[in-house]
């Protein structure tokens, strides 16, 4: 991509586009798009719209499971395939509300007192929603309640968290989250997976104790949906990402992608993308690289990376957001989710077919039967030895 000055500046007019009701702009002009290449991939444009729309509407996603995908629904309840699915999503929204008032008013506490912290127990998709919900819409000095996170089974991290939160435990609301569909966790609605399961009562639960506005949160999601339903390339921000994400890798789902955010409150939004793009590309996804740069000079450090980039013929396609908000963060949340869903319609690749990942989740639960079936034996035959060989046949 060698441009003279004049070239670049008539790309960027060209290529570059605003989005005044989502507060963002995408600028493909360092991208390696032509007026040729979205004449050619046309037909599979319109047949990812196609695909996203039915899924929308309530068609079968995972051919394994025989389930739907209804994150879309969460955040616009009357787009539902049913009544009930609607009464449940926003009955679900009520209780939150409901239960994050109890709790600053005092009706609900700790055995020491007011609630002054939240301790969140997940993994995964089960994490990530909350802790992102948290941290980029959230200011540590006025938010209600400090957060803390049991993200990882590690002991060591577990043990850090505790003498973190000290002596405070008996003021601390701790909020168990597990998604994993059918397997050994706790039972939710399989429409919802986990990456996706930010706006449902994962991510939100957590944060409407700390005054959080999770119906501005909503609020965003849902405007997104409504501009990316949008059948043309030039109106609709995610087909812009996913065409650039296909040229860039080759048509073939080949190459790396670098993520670099250029604000402190964007820090988890690298790891929300690594795990959307991993578990719903399996092993075709790109990368992500954190580059967290700091505040100062950031106009300039863009405009020198995107010139760096460019002098060394590599591409590069910007995201520009007004501000960096409650509502901003989960509309790019959105945003990039429906663009891996589009992309991987232009790939042949159903984001939700995670036949891996089901596989590897029901192979525990086995282990965990048998673990059962060890214990029990044991229990009832103390004080008696067996080689591994005798033990194998009992359990």
């Amino acid at each position: 991509m060698n441009y003279t000055k004049l070239q670049w500046w008539e790309r960027f007019q060209k290529y570059y586009t605003e989005f005044p009701e989502l507060g963002l702009a995408i600028d493909l002009s360092r991208v390696n798009v032509n007026n040729t290449f979205f004449a050619v991939v046309e037909p599979k444009i319109q047949k990812a719209f196609a695909e996203m729309d039915a899924l929308e509407k309530g068609a079968i996603a995972d051919p394994d499971e025989n389930r739907m995908v209804g994150h879309y629904w969460l955040r616009n309840p009357v787009l539902a395939p049913t009544p009930e699915i609607r009464q449940e999503i926003e009955t679900t929204f009520a209780k939150i509300k409901d239960f994050a008032g109890r709790i600053h008013s005092g009706a609900v506490k700790g055995t020491g007192g007011e609630f002054k912290n939240i301790l969140v127990i997940g993994i995964g998709g089960s994490a990530l929603g909350p802790q992102f919900a948290a941290q980029a819409p959230g200011n540590p000095r006025k938010d209600k309640l400090k957060l803390f996170f049991f993200d990882s089974t590690d002991p060591e991290g577990v043990n850090n968290t505790l003498a973190a939160i000290g002596k405070k435990l008996d003021r601390t609301l701790c909020i168990v989250i597990s998604k994993s569909g059918d397997t050994q966790e706790i039972p939710m609605r399989d429409w919802v997976g986990g990456r996706t399961s930010g706006l449902s009562a994962v991510g939100l639960l957590p944060a409407a104790p700390q005054e959080i506005d999770i119906d501005g949160l909503l609020a965003g999601g849902r405007l997104v949906d409504s501009v990316t339903r949008r059948k043309t390339v030039k109106d609709n921000p995610m087909a812009q990402l996913a065409l650039a994400w296909h040229v860039s890798g080759n048509v073939t789902a080949t190459g790396n992608m670098a993520v670099l955010p250029y604000k402190d409150q964007l820090e988890l939004f690298l790891k929300h993308l690594q795990q959307l793009n991993m578990e719903s590309m399996g092993g075709k996804s790109p990368c992500t690289k954190p580059d967290v740069i700091r505040r100062d000079f950031l106009q300039e450090f863009f405009f020198g990376n995107k010139a760096s980039l460019a002098e060394n013929s590599q591409e590069a396609m910007s995201i520009i957001v007004n501000e960096a908000n409650g509502k901003t963060v989960w509309l790019l949340i959105a945003l990039f989710k429906r663009k891996v869903g589009f992309y991987a319609n232009l790939v042949n690749v159903n984001t939700c077919y995670q036949f891996s990942v089901s596989a590897r989740k029901k192979a525990v639960g086995k282990l965990l039967m048998l673990l059962r079936e060890i214990i029990t034996f044991s229990k009832s035959n103390i004080n008696r030895s067996f080689a591994v060989e005798k033990l194998a046949v009992p359990v």
